[in-house]
């Protein structure tokens, strides 16, 4: 896994971005998102990026620590655009302990408001694949991301939800995964991770993990 992902051709990031103000959330509560069913055609699915971020805390109001998206070609990663962001204050120690990510790493890294054009360049209208993506989304759509007018939005997690069968306290077998956290649903694929909770590392296996559910 770590191989197969810094063998993926990493994207420049600028940091030349102005500053843009911080949003309300209520236009992003009207997005909508997208299923996979046994009558989407395989094919015209292949072409998407896979987004994660790395945050301070659960709220769209705590910081971004880092992004990450792999653009894959016919389920295919082909680059990859990632960048620690720094924030406003100091790393909780709450979050270095889930993340890893230090108030050192993130001292000469660009603010998110910097990195924002080559983010939305990059991404542009292409499908967006992520998992849980509404998490990831808020935070983006607050500082200034845009999703365009009819891009698909594909969230891993509701499509895992849909289709694999969780574990219950019936005591039968019947049954995929104990539960859709990444990690879980990835290891049902044989996704297994190195760097989890680091953004370039979760996606990379949320794309994978998007191909195996198609």
């Amino acid at each position: 896994f770590s191989a197969q992902l810094a063998a993926i051709p990493a994207v420049p990031v600028r940091a030349e971005g102005q500053k843009v103000p911080v949003r309300s959330l209520d236009g992003f509560y009207d997005l909508k998102y997208s299923s996979v069913t046994s009558r989407s055609q395989r094919d015209s699915l292949g072409g998407y990026i896979a987004l994660d971020i790395e945050t301070a805390g659960l709220k769209a109001t705590d910081a971004i620590l880092e992004v990450s998206a792999v653009l894959f070609s016919d389920f295919v990663p082909q680059s990859i655009f990632t960048s620690l962001v720094r924030p406003s204050g100091s790393i909780p120690a709450s979050a270095t302990q889930v993340n890893g990510i230090t108030d050192d790493m993130v001292a000469s890294a660009p603010y998110f408001w910097q990195i924002l054009p080559d983010l939305q360049a990059f991404v542009g209208s292409r499908p967006l694949v992520g998992h849980n993506l509404p998490f990831d989304l808020k935070f983006l759509y607050r500082r200034g991301f845009d999703v365009q007018p009819r891009q698909k939005l594909y969230d891993t997690l509701e499509i895992s939800q849909r289709h694999l069968k969780k574990a219950n306290d019936s005591g039968t077998n019947d049954w995929d995964v104990l539960d859709h956290k990444l990690e879980t649903v990835c290891k049902y694929y044989e996704i297994y991770i190195d760097g989890a909770h680091r953004s370039a590392s979760d996606a990379f296996a949320t794309g994978l993990l998007f191909a195996h559910l198609v």
